[in-house]
């Protein structure tokens, strides 16, 4: 036999096994393991090129948390919900208010995790960025370091207000100034996300 006739005889194998696969796979109902119920069918947005939502951004999320937990590290590091930056940008633009002892209601999520990192009960604090509605970034925060790690997978610097509220956010908490550095991610390569 041929390696040609051998290459096409394991194609068709692997193309049939995988065929017969994806015909037992249930394609309707809602996935299970995530806080928010999602159709199956959302799935295949992960094999086309758009832009993820933050459902799929929440999905990944919960998936890096259970590998946290899982690695023993739930106590030293906090991954934050897709929602954390937006809480902690709101805060920012209204710092009188965050201020006032009775605001907890209005912000509790900034607030636990503030008195976490004011207390060090956490090593890290990651966080996701949604940058003009067109681009994630990831940040970490490192608490006994005293440092905030940018990574942007277009390489590009801390924006503006996101770096301003970072810095008034720690600040606030803990008292300290924290410096800035690059927290390496893959480079984003595609004609999707610009701004």
């Amino acid at each position: 036999m041929s390696v040609v006739s051998r290459l096409n005889t394991e194609s068709s194998s692997v193309v049939s096994r995988v065929c017969d696969a994806l015909h037992n796979i249930y394609w309707s109902g809602t996935i299970h393991g995530f806080p928010a119920k999602e159709p199956i069918s959302s799935l295949s947005l992960y094999a086309t090129r758009e832009w993820f939502t933050d459902t799929q951004q929440t999905q990944m999320i919960e998936l890096l948390r259970t590998d946290v937990l899982n690695y023993g590290r739930a106590l030293q590091d906090e991954v934050c919900d897709v929602w954390m930056m937006e809480l902690i940008r709101a805060a920012w633009r209204e710092q009188e208010k965050y201020a006032q002892p009775d605001t907890f209601q209005q912000y509790p999520r900034a607030k636990t995790m503030g008195a976490v990192l004011a207390a060090g009960e956490r090593e890290q604090l990651a966080i996701t960025v949604n940058l003009h509605n067109v681009h994630w970034v990831s940040a970490v925060i490192k608490c006994k370091e005293s440092q905030i790690l940018w990574g942007d997978p277009f390489k590009a610097k801390p924006d503006s207000d996101s770096k301003r509220a970072l810095d008034w956010w720690t600040f606030h908490h803990t008292g300290r100034q924290f410096s800035w550095g690059k927290l390496e991610v893959p480079m984003q390569k595609d004609g999707h996300n610009s701004y």
